[in-house]
């Protein structure tokens, strides 16, 4: 709310104006979200980016950044791209940009892909066979 000194109506019999008062709202962004300096953004990424590595192309007030994106990224991982965010009042310095990525889970997939998965599941279900899971070495512990 912002206070305007003197600019609201005029007083009763010829009196001082009195005060105005705006009410000041502002819409959130389509892609941003603010934090004072700070920008914060949701970015997906495919599984092979989060399991691979890659680099994804992430929008900002002056167009678009790339970011490396290392192997092994989990699902909500924040990343910081170092002055693009807003500028700080009084200053030359420049608030960040915070990207959240996550895994993009699609709805549909075509048959090749579907035929990746399934084989990617054949793979993982080997690989996970040779290791004991966190249950197996508890229940070794107590018999």
């Amino acid at each position: 709310r912002l206070k305007l000194r003197g600019e609201g109506e005029p007083g009763a019999l010829g009196g001082a104006p009195g005060d105005l008062y705006v009410q000041i709202s502002i819409r959130p962004h389509k892609i941003f979200q603010r934090q004072e300096s700070e920008l914060i953004c949701e970015m997906p990424i495919t599984y092979s980016t989060a399991v691979l590595g890659g680099e994804i192309i992430v929008p900002s007030l002056e167009g678009s950044e790339k970011l490396k994106i290392p192997p092994g990224t989990v699902s909500g991982k924040v990343f910081r791209i170092r002055g693009k965010g807003v500028h700080v009042l009084g200053s030359n310095r420049r608030g960040d940009l915070h990207v959240k990525v996550f895994i993009n889970v699609p709805k549909k997939v075509s048959d090749d892909y579907r035929m990746a998965l399934q084989k990617l599941s054949e793979i993982e279900e080997i690989e996970g066979n040779s290791s004991k899971s966190f249950l197996d070495k508890v229940k070794e512990m107590f018999s």
